[in-house]
């Protein structure tokens, strides 16, 4: 059966059953409000990768998405989520560390090994350096057919407890933001951080400050939770501070203007994961400026696609974004660089 972007249903489309088993349906559920929607995006490559494939056999004729809004209303009778699943033909679940792996994970794989689907994971917990996979987590991954992670590091912890995965970068919705070549900073700085309060955003808002002291005009546009902002701007380090704008992650009319408006990004994250937030300004021709873990490793090649920084550097991180602004042949060619895809 061909296969078309009209065979990709959403969750609302899904609320009735299933009018007949259908036994090639591939169900994705995304469990956890992502910003980024990882669902979606996992799902058009769904689309693209299968529709190019050369054996009908294995064509799957309808991918199901659903969100995580519609999991908690239209689904929140398990009675009807058992016939979803009971005549899907596969699960895909998304974790991308937000919302409770307990209640939101563990049931989905439960349900389906317990109707016998292949249930893959696609597991993005963005853990951080010092962190190790939670015992119940490496239970339910176990039990899991296929497990995707987002960077060898995760990788090689999961080898360790003999749990096998394989590496699958979040992709990005990237039509969904503007496609630009950045020639040179004005400079406007971006950054997405869904906590609001890491070391590393307070990393950044000092090295900010040494910026702002030899080019007064940067501005600084943060992109948090809604909940997070009230609280981000009566820290101390923002009292002081002129040119920063808190706006809300989950608006999409504003994150899509953020990254219109921006000349550069800043992944100040510590998580070892890659970042979502990251490939999305990538694939939007936006330079780059990360600190130096393994996740930016697996997307970045230093002072080719990007540049990267020792982490929670300040006076690296401020040099790093005074010297883009002042080579603007520098900023050209990571931009053109940066909407390749990612090195293997």
């Amino acid at each position: 059966m061909s296969y078309s972007k009209d065979h990709i249903l959403r969750g609302d489309e899904f609320a009735g059953a299933l009018p007949k088993e259908r036994s090639k349906t591939k169900l994705i559920i995304e469990a956890g409000p992502d910003p980024f929607a990882t669902g979606r995006a996992i799902a058009e490559i769904f689309k693209l990768k299968l529709s190019k494939s050369k054996d009908s056999q294995n064509k799957t004729d309808f991918v199901i998405l659903i969100e995580s809004a519609q999991l908690s209303s239209a689904y929140h009778k398990w009675q009807s989520f058992f016939r979803q699943i009971s005549r899907a033909g596969s699960i895909e679940i998304i974790f991308t560390g937000f919302g409770s792996f307990i209640k939101n994970v563990l049931p989905l794989v439960l349900i389906g090994r317990f109707f016998g689907k292949q249930v893959s994971l696609f597991y993005y917990p963005g853990e951080s350096i010092d962190s190790s996979v939670p015992r119940f987590h490496r239970a339910v991954l176990s039990i899991c057919n296929k497990v995707y992670v987002a960077s060898r590091f995760l990788q090689r912890q999961l080898l360790r407890q003999k749990i096998a995965s394989k590496l699958y970068l979040p992709p990005c919705d990237a039509n969904i933001y503007e496609i630009k070549e950045i020639v040179s900073l004005q400079p406007s700085l971006l950054v997405v951080e869904p906590d609001g309060e890491s070391a590393g955003l307070f990393t950044l808002l000092k090295a900010f400050e040494l910026v702002k002291q030899k080019y007064p005009r940067t501005e600084l546009i943060i992109l948090t939770h809604k909940e997070h902002i009230i609280k981000l701007l009566l820290c101390p380090p923002m009292r002081t501070l002129n040119g920063v704008d808190c706006r809300s992650l989950d608006d999409s009319d504003v994150l899509r203007k953020s990254y219109a408006a921006a000349d550069l990004f800043i992944n100040c994250s510590s998580s070892e994961t890659v970042s979502v937030a990251m490939t999305c300004a990538m694939s939007a021709g936006l330079p780059v400026i990360s600190f130096d873990t393994s996740g930016s490793r697996e997307l970045i090649e230093h002072n080719r696609n990007g540049v990267l920084v020792r982490h929670n550097a300040v006076g690296g991180l401020a040099g790093a974004i005074i010297d883009l602004i002042e080579a603007p042949e520098t900023v050209a060619k990571i931009s053109a660089e940066a909407k390749k895809p990612a090195k293997s």
